[in-house]
């Protein structure tokens, strides 16, 4: 990631290196499969904070992407569900397909996004967090966008946040 001198602009670096993932590999790059065992320090961190952990993979198929950028994506989701949920919750992992694009879903039961700063969340240096650089999502709208992709936020205050990445299931 680069941040340019005038501090208005992000700028993901490189070129992404797509390669063929069935869903048992994507699991395992992208670390939703590490998730899942116990001795995970981040699903550790979650259970300590009574988030639960729902996997909802639908998708059995294959799914062009770089795994170290869509691994990065993930993180930077699962991390921001796992702060809006303070008080604990349900954290849902999903994967479907439809018309030539597979979705991954993450879903929380957190504190939602006001609808006034629902818009702002991509912008790059907008955060709500006390500790944070507000590039978080606007990196992660960047690798879905390089891999022909689009990434599409629904909140609701106390009810929390899906958030839903479509990418093409073949570029």
């Amino acid at each position: 990631v680069m941040v340019s001198k005038n501090l208005k602009a992000v700028v993901v670096k490189g070129k992404i290196r797509p390669q063929i993932f069935d869903q048992k590999a994507f699991m395992a790059v992208s670390k939703l499969g590490p998730v899942l065992y116990q001795d995970n320090p981040d699903m550790m961190d979650m259970q300590e904070h009574g988030i639960a952990l729902n996997l909802d993979l639908k998708y059995e198929g294959s799914v062009v992407m770089d795994p170290n950028r869509i691994s990065q994506v993930i993180h930077n989701l699962v991390s921001n569900a796992r702060d809006a949920m303070p008080d604990g919750g349900t954290l849902t992992l999903g994967t479907s397909a439809s018309n030539g694009e597979v979705h991954l879903s993450v879903v929380d039961t957190g504190i939602g996004i006001q609808t006034d700063r629902i818009s702002r969340i991509f912008e790059p240096f907008y955060t709500t967090k006390a500790k944070g650089t507000g590039l978080g999502l606007t990196v992660t709208k960047q690798i879905v966008s390089l891999h022909g992709g689009s990434i599409e936020v629904n909140s609701q205050e106390n009810a929390g946040t899906a958030v839903i990445i479509e990418l093409p299931l073949s570029q």
